[in-house]
């Protein structure tokens, strides 16, 4: 079971201090919550044994729900908490889970301008919850969270990334990477370096711009060099058991993922699918065109990880009740068809 769940709350804690730097997409509606092997976030909280061995059991199982309701409500009778707000939020966001996010940020922003501290990196990230709540658009009050941010910094790096990401999205490949470019200028080095300037690249690619040297990192280079004369992909014979079969429904959904299979990769989808029952047995690919993000994709990785889900909430966050199968350490430039079959319960 803990090999389903890897992440501790510290971990959890780690993963979600980066993507306050990083610019996010879609992928973030994939990450997974993982076991509570380290529980000092909650013992904070001041969560009784009984609470505790609760949460653990929900996390074990993969129930995300269940802990942020019980983190939730813990917060309402403790409103002032700014660390179990900062929890929250960024566990809501990992879990897709917009509108609690949205209402942890605010929270956020009401203490830390109470006490006059910097709250600009916080609208950017309460930007990022309603982008995703109303569906990756740039509604009036995304605009108005990311005027907040920029207002205070103008070089506030969650506001930037985001606009950047959308830019992107839109086509507006001059405008995302100037949007990027001010991160870096900003910011020379930011954690996620490599991952702007392959979006950069990929904006430049889409423009037909072409790169410098100096433009080329160790890593781009050593990726240009690998794919000259081979393609990323990965080939799938996609089916059900027998078993399996018998216990889904034509028109349930599919989410097909891959993952990096590289030991400090983090979990997110390099690329994915969705498809129906419908549609077994099937032989699918999986290629850049089906990454989540510019910066996030599946010629970044030599070797990746590919689960296939029936989802019986038609959710893409996994959930007790789901069906899935798995193969492992598929080397992405060998091309080769893989048979995955769809065969156990969660």
């Amino acid at each position: 079971m803990k090999n389903k769940s890897q992440a501790s709350y510290s971990s959890i804690i780690l993963i979600l201090t980066c993507f306050a730097l990083i610019p996010v997409s879609a992928y973030l509606l994939y990450f997974e919550l993982g076991s509570l092997d380290e529980l000092s976030e909650l013992q904070a909280l001041q969560f009784d044994d009984n609470q505790i061995k609760e949460a653990k059991h929900a996390a074990e199982q993969g129930d995300i729900t269940a802990l942020l309701k019980q983190l939730h409500e813990k917060l309402l009778a403790n409103q002032d908490n700014l660390e179990g707000w900062a929890l929250l939020a960024r566990s809501s966001m990992n879990s897709g889970n917009y509108l609690l996010a949205e209402e942890s940020y605010l929270q956020i922003i009401r203490l830390l301008e109470s006490t006059n501290q910097d709250s600009a990196p916080v609208y950017g990230l309460l930007a990022q919850s309603r982008y995703y709540q109303n569906r990756e658009s740039m509604t009036d009050n995304v605009d108005s969270a990311i005027k907040e941010a920029l207002a205070r910094d103008p070089n506030e790096v969650n506001s930037l990334g985001l606009l950047a990401i959308h830019s992107f999205t839109i086509n507006k490949f001059e405008t995302a990477i100037r949007y990027w470019k001010q991160i870096l200028e900003f910011s020379p080095d930011h954690p996620s370096r490599i991952s702007i300037e392959a979006g950069i690249e990929r904006a430049q690619s889409a423009l037909e711009i072409p790169l410098k040297a100096d433009q080329v990192t160790e890593v781009e280079s050593y990726q240009i060099s690998k794919n000259t004369n081979q393609v990323a992909q990965v080939i799938l014979n996609l089916s059900l058991s027998p078993e399996v079969r018998g216990m889904v429904s034509p028109t349930d959904v599919i989410f097909v993922f891959a993952k990096s299979n590289d030991k400090d990769a983090p979990p997110m989808p390099l690329a994915a699918r969705k498809i129906s029952v419908n549609d077994l047995p099937i032989t699918l690919s999986l290629t850049d065109k089906n990454s989540m993000s510019p910066m996030a994709k599946l010629s970044d990785s030599s070797s990746v990880n590919v689960s296939a889900r029936v989802s019986m909430s038609g959710q893409p966050i996994a959930s007790p009740g789901d069906f899935e199968g798995s193969v492992k350490a598929i080397s992405v430039l060998d091309n080769k068809s893989i048979s995955l079959v769809i065969d156990r319960k969660l």
